[in-house]
């Protein structure tokens, strides 16, 4: 009997997956998806196609600088603590190249240069905050390898979204919030820990409940994905980020102060401490 199969991903007009590149169309869903407006996401290339021929010295050049300039915002830092969260991310980048998942580092270096550089920022932040906690180097390597891939999600959604500098149509936010569980679907074939997978699935959850993708609250968010949460917003605003004005590192501590309890308020400290605010 012939079966109709789906030859990509089809996702519905606010970007929520319907049904998955392979899957068998039957009667009934075909009924169901020609009621509703579904597409294909463009520009949809391979992840093993992004990652080719990335240039290990520009990536390497783009590393030193966000280092550099992690260093230069004031940090009251222990250039011990700082140069070894600098080589486990070090080592995750660029001397892993044995492992399955290396690859998907090099498919975020060749797909945006802003998003490279900002998973860069948000791995050196968490490292420093998860430095400062009772974390093994096992644990901290995990949580540098999650806190970089943590946007990898991203990779699925269309460039043209990615980079828009006007205000985002209600469909397109709602497809950029997919990318938590785009990134869930992409490491699933990697074998990578549950702090990784966590962090990457996690990472945009609140501790008030007000997060997404599922709007779980504090207990059941893991700490590993509280502290890239907190990495990952504070690099937002205070980096280029598309949408966002820079704003100053002092002025995104006071206004997560006043936001309660999104964040956990160790992690906010432990920062502060690192920023000798």
């Amino acid at each position: 009997m012939f079966k109709k199969v789906a030859k990509e991903n089809i996702y519905s007009e606010h970007g929520a997956l319907l049904l998955s590149k392979g899957s068998i169309i039957t009667d009934e869903i075909q009924r169901k998806l020609s009621r509703l407006n579904t597409f294909e996401l463009p520009e949809r290339r391979p992840l093993k196609d992004i990652s080719k021929n990335a240039p290990s010295n520009e990536s390497q050049r783009i590393f030193d600088n966000a280092a550099n300039r992690m260093q230069q915002k004031s940090l009251n830092l222990d250039p011990e603590r700082f140069n070894r969260s600098s080589l486990i991310l070090k080592k995750i980048i660029f001397d892993a190249k044995l492992n399955q998942w290396w690859m998907l580092t090099q498919a975020l270096f060749n797909y945006l240069d802003w998003l490279y550089t900002h998973s860069i920022d948000v791995a050196l932040m968490s490292l420093l905050i998860a430095s400062q906690k009772r974390y093994s180097d096992k644990e901290l390597k995990e949580i540098a390898l999650g806190a970089f891939l943590h946007d990898i999600g991203m990779l699925l959604i269309p460039k043209t979204i990615l980079t828009k500098t006007t205000t985002l149509e209600d469909s397109e936010k709602q497809l950029i919030k997919q990318h938590c569980d785009l990134g869930y679907s992409v490491i699933q074939e990697y074998n990578l820990s549950n702090i990784s997978v966590n962090i990457i699935l996690q990472h945009h959850e609140r501790l008030d409940g007000t997060g997404f993708p599922r709007g779980i609250s504090e207990a059941y968010i893991s700490p590993e994905a509280q502290i890239v949460a907190l990495a990952d917003v504070i690099d937002a605003n205070t980096s280029y980020y598309p949408r966002h004005t820079i704003k100053d590192i002092n002025t995104v501590l006071q206004e997560l102060n006043k936001k309660g309890l999104r964040f956990d308020a160790e992690n906010i400290h432990i920062f502060k401490s690192l920023m000798n605010s």
